[in-house]
């Protein structure tokens, strides 16, 4: 995806957080401060998940099975490359 692409997208993911905050304030106009804080951080916290998942998946390292395989990510618990078919087991 072309990043003029990802960023409408993500303006757009922006808008509807801070006018669904905005929204949310409206009906609550007697929180209180850590209440607002609550709410702000949720909607934040979703929207950074939506930004991360996006941003990797629109990598063109999403493939990288495809690799060779001194070009793949390496294990952070094994120090070796991934390989697709593989299962994680933790190391005892």
């Amino acid at each position: 995806m072309d990043p003029q692409t990802l960023a409408q997208q993500w303006t757009l993911l922006a808008e509807e957080t801070i006018t669904g905050l905005a929204d949310w304030r409206v009906q609550q106009s007697r929180a209180f401060f850590r209440e607002i804080e609550t709410a702000l951080d949720e909607r934040l916290d979703r929207l950074r998940s939506l930004l991360l998942s996006e941003a990797a998946l629109a990598s063109d390292r999403v493939h990288w099975s495809a690799l060779p395989e001194e070009e793949r990510p390496i294990c952070p618990e094994r120090s070796v490359p991934l390989k697709r078919s593989s299962v994680h087991q933790p190391r005892l």
